[in-house]
């Protein structure tokens, strides 16, 4: 979900960017950062496993 808000920002604000590389570069870059803040998140609270109740 996230994601996609992530990319609906990105193309809100395409008049910011100098090229269509750069636009996708941020959105690909901002992604990456998403899921490392989240993985380092469920990681330190313990809850990384689905199967755990």
């Amino acid at each position: 979900m996230m994601s996609a808000v992530l990319w609906m920002l990105i193309f809100a604000t395409q008049g910011m960017f100098d090229s269509t590389r750069t636009m996708l570069g941020a959105g690909i870059l901002g992604q990456c950062g998403f899921y490392g803040i989240c993985l380092a998140f469920f990681k330190r609270t313990g809850t990384l496993h689905e199967d755990q109740a």
